[in-house]
């Protein structure tokens, strides 16, 4: 298996690679929407931005809920003509307690959900690996991965993530960091708020597009 793999949009089994200042936020409107001029794709985390977080990791189709108004979100930025990318970290694959089966039936729970607004994930990246350093180094990979595969500049995608993790893999790729309050992003927030000042952090998804799409 590699070290990094991804599910194309349709969760396809044969596809081990990707495709193809308010208060909730500091970035102000104007600001807003001078950057959806140069967005042309955005890369999320799955669990705390998209659904809710389970103990344990979602594990089955049924684990997985989305967050309220998370896929609307998804929906008006795909209306927008933004990409949606998710990336996910998934240790229970490199730990042998969820098969890759079970990962793509949730990945397509989760591309049906967001077809019943008109939406769609143009990739779903995972990366296996249990080790905090290891889940670092592979979320950015799959980010300057995705990155390149598009054709896009990295400096230019926003990635929308709820855990410390996120923000410094963002970095790493040399991409946005936007950090989110669902999830465990409110704790994330408060034990790393002497070092965000550059890190747009928004109450969930939805805010976050409604600032940038107005």
């Amino acid at each position: 298996m590699p070290p990094y793999a991804a599910t194309a949009c349709a969760c396809s089994r044969s596809s081990t690679r990707c495709c193809a200042k308010s208060p909730t936020s500091r970035i102000s409107p104007a600001e807003s929407r001078a950057t959806l001029a140069t967005m042309k794709l955005i890369i999320l985390g799955r669990d705390g931005v998209l659904n809710e977080p389970v103990d344990g990791g979602v594990r089955r189709p049924a684990d997985w809920r989305p967050l309220p108004g998370s896929l609307e979100a998804v929906a008006r930025l795909n209306q927008s003509g933004v990409r949606v990318c998710v990336v996910t970290h998934q240790p229970q694959l490199g730990s042998g307690d969820m098969t890759h089966d079970e990962l793509f039936a949730i990945h397509q729970r989760m591309q049906e959900a967001v077809g019943q607004f008109a939406g769609r994930f143009d990739a779903i990246a995972f990366n296996p690996h249990a080790d905090a350093e290891d889940r670092q180094a592979g979320k950015s990979a799959l980010i300057a991965d995705i990155a390149r595969r598009m054709q896009i500049d990295a400096q230019t995608i926003p990635v929308v993530g709820d855990e410390w993790s996120d923000v410094e893999a963002a970095r790493t790729a040399g991409a946005q960091p936007v950090l989110v309050r669902t999830g465990h992003g409110a704790a994330t927030e408060e034990a790393h708020r002497d070092t965000l000042q550059s890190v747009d952090v928004f109450d969930g998804l939805p805010a976050l597009v409604q600032a940038r799409l107005g």
